[in-house]
């Protein structure tokens, strides 16, 4: 089985998350209630992220709050593994309009890496 990109990208989110809170994948797995080998499927991308309401979960047992930058990163990246435009976005009806001058943008201008990283910063610290 092949790993999209959008299943890895959440997947190596929540190892990072992991890690950084010094949590072994089997101690992991056992707080979230989950097998240790389809976690190790979903963090290196081969398995899709669970359900919305497990991530929350696994959110929770991370100790992240609701809203703050790593709950709503990690949300994105669930999102962005099925598709689908975050909740906050669709909330937001002129966020909503811009999404498509934005995707537009995005994809029809080729930016560097750094540019598009200075375009992000720009976005966050202005909205």
């Amino acid at each position: 089985m092949r790993s999209s990109k959008e299943k890895v990208l959440f997947g190596k989110y929540l190892r990072k998350l992991r890690l950084e809170r010094n949590l072994s994948l089997r101690k992991f797995s056992s707080l979230i209630e989950m097998d240790p080998g389809n976690l190790s499927r979903i963090e290196s991308g081969v398995f899709p992220p669970p359900s919305e309401d497990k991530v929350i979960h696994i959110a929770k047992t991370l100790g992240l709050d609701r809203g703050n930058e790593e709950w709503i990163q990690l949300m994105d990246y669930f999102y962005i593994s099925k598709k689908e435009i975050p909740g906050y976005v669709l909330d937001e009806e002129d966020l909503l309009e811009k999404l498509p001058v934005i995707f537009r943008s995005l994809t029809g201008s080729k930016l560097k890496s750094e540019d598009l990283d200075k375009l992000i910063e720009l976005i966050k610290n202005n909205y």
